[in-house]
Parts: structure tokens; C-alpha cells; sequence
């Protein structure tokens, strides 16, 4: 089943039932989340407060 085809099958359910399906929809992660998910973060420098963040950002 091609995308065009599940899209005419989206139309044809109720009103409040094509509101969930976008809504579900709109949750799915696209490929560059995914990737983001999986970067390995163990080397990441880390901030104790939000000040130390933004004071490492001016530098």
C-alpha cells in the first residue's frame, strides 16, 4: 500500500478518529531523532546549573 493510498484511507474515518491518527502520527520520531537517540553521550561535557551552561555559551 503506497503513501497516497493510506491518506485516502485516513479520509474516509470519522472526524475524530483521523484527529487521533495525526495525532499518533505527529509522535513518531523522524531518522534524525532516531540518530540523536542513539549518539553516545558519555563524553559530553555536563552542567550543574544553567548559568554554567550559558557561561560556557558566551565563551
Amino acid at each position: 500500500m503506497d503513501a497516497a493510498k493510506i491518506i485516502d484511507e485516513i479520509k474516509l474515518l470519522p472526524a475524530d478518529e483521523q484527529v487521533k491518527v495525526i495525532e499518533y502520527i505527529r509522535t513518531i520520531p523522524n531518522e534524525e531523532t532516531v540518530q540523536a537517540i542513539d549518539e553516545p553521550s558519555d563524553t559530553l561535557q555536563r552542567f550543574n546549573s544553567v548559568d554554567a551552561l550559558f557561561s560556557e555559551l558566551e565563551s
